[in-house]
């Protein structure tokens, strides 16, 4: 996006020649954020309920709660879990390229909050996200 620096400009152009407000850029460690802000809400076409109206079926089963991540690496360390369960500290490190002390802490969050689970002996066990329905 920013190889000749004009990626941040076009993006800002492209939104004001839609007629959408300015996207929000939120930067935290290792990553930026980008929220774009629509003219209507998606909601109707993520529910299935929306769009061409082929799908009576939402893409996404609810929860019955939000997962609240404190931030964007509790996420990328949950999602790491659920795309490959029984994964170790070491396999989530590899995954994320986070550092350890992040993934123990990330780890511990996860847990307390009843997301994923610890499974087997501390030497060759894993973690398993937990279904929450």
């Amino acid at each position: 996006m920013e190889s000749w620096g004009r990626g941040i400009a076009n993006i800002m152009d492209a939104c004001e020649q839609a007629g959408l407000p300015k996207p929000e850029f939120i930067k935290a460690p290792w990553i930026t954020r980008i929220i774009f802000r629509f003219k209507t809400p998606l909601t109707p076409y993520l529910s299935g309920k929306g769009g061409n109206g082929s799908s009576s079926e939402p893409i996404n089963e609810p929860l019955n709660e939000p997962l609240n991540y404190s931030n964007i690496q509790v996420k990328t360390t949950h999602d790491a879990i659920k795309s490959h369960p029984g994964i170790g500290r070491s396999g989530i490190m590899a995954q994320t390229g986070l550092s350890l002390p992040s993934v123990k802490r990330y780890i511990a969050e996860l847990t307390a909050k009843g997301y994923i689970e610890h499974r087997g002996s501390k030497k060759t066990g894993g973690y398993f996200p937990i279904n929450k329905q």
